[in-house]
């Protein structure tokens, strides 16, 4: 009972970082076609950017809007990588002329080390936005410590990816997205703005992935090392979703997140975490490459 407990735990905790930020990767690809590789690297922009307005040893402000603050800013980093990187570009075929590659994975790098020139690598502790619930600050269950930071992280997760569900699938903008995404030459006839869209998705996706770090981040602290890893782990799980499918990329997140607690709390291989997720995941890409609720693109002519 007691190792069950422990691998919901580590499995939901570490699922729901991993859903936040594939949910942005998904929503870029979907309105796109494009796998914009600088989505880990916004992760750790947020999760400085939080440290920067929370910590006394910086500016210190309240904790509610050093969040606010910090998820603006990524916004903002999200919205700067499609002028940087996809801007430029012009109109291209995303499956056929890749400098996307080149060009999300560079503004990426180019983001890491401007945070690593102003912080440096290390990691740095930062303060949780609820601290405690009615005085609940964490109790035990099966013997196993849960504290008000997993919880918090779990259910903010869950209830904000049911906000993001509705909002996709029963909003007019969320039909807007979903018209993009299928055809973006009928959805531009049908006087719904492209780039409008396209650049929602980028700003959508840079402030998830700074929920992400400011709700993990007082649970392992904020370091480049740490948030680079969530960014590959979250492409591995849009992937084994399906690429372009919002509720792929939560599940596929979730089903990482519990096979890593998996293999750590049953099997006790913490040393072979990663190699076995990338196994699982070229075995995904080997057998089915449009993953669980991907479906193939359709070329139209």
């Amino acid at each position: 009972m007691e190792d069950l407990v422990l691998v919901l735990r580590v499995g939901l905790v570490e699922g729901s970082v991993l859903a936040l930020i594939a949910f942005g990767y998904s929503l870029i690809f979907a309105t796109t076609r494009v796998v914009n590789f600088a989505q880990g690297a916004l992760v750790l922009v947020g999760g400085m950017a939080y440290l920067q307005f929370a910590d006394a040893a910086f500016t210190e402000v309240p904790v509610w809007l050093a969040a606010i603050l910090a998820i603006a800013v990524a916004a903002a980093a999200g919205a700067a990588v499609y002028a940087v990187a996809i801007l430029p570009l012009g109109r291209f075929n995303p499956t056929v002329d890749i400098g996307w590659i080149i060009t999300t994975f560079a503004i990426g790098a180019i983001l890491m080390e401007l945070v690593a020139r102003r912080y440096g690598t290390l990691s740095y502790p930062v303060p949780p936005i609820i601290a405690s619930v009615n005085g609940w600050e964490g109790s035990s269950v099966a013997e196993v410590p849960v504290s008000v930071e997993q919880v918090t992280l779990v259910l903010g997760t869950l209830g904000l990816l049911a906000v993001l569900e509705l909002f996709h699938h029963k909003t007019i903008y969320g039909r807007a997205f979903r018209a993009v995404a299928q055809d973006s030459q009928m959805a531009s006839m049908l006087g719904i703005s492209v780039r409008r869209m396209v650049v929602l998705s980028f700003v959508l996706a840079g402030a998830l992935a700074a929920v992400a770090a400011l709700l993990v981040g007082p649970l392992i602290n904020v370091g480049p090392l740490p948030f680079q890893l969530f960014g590959i782990q979250a492409f591995i799980a849009v992937v084994l979703g399906g690429l372009g499918s919002t509720r792929g990329a939560i599940v596929g997140a979730y089903i990482v997140g519990l096979l890593a607690a998996f293999l750590q709390v049953v099997l006790g291989w913490t040393d072979y975490v990663q190699f076995i997720v990338f196994g699982v995941f070229l075995v995904v890409l080997a057998v089915r490459p449009t993953g669980i609720f991907g479906e193939p693109l359709v070329e139209k002519v």
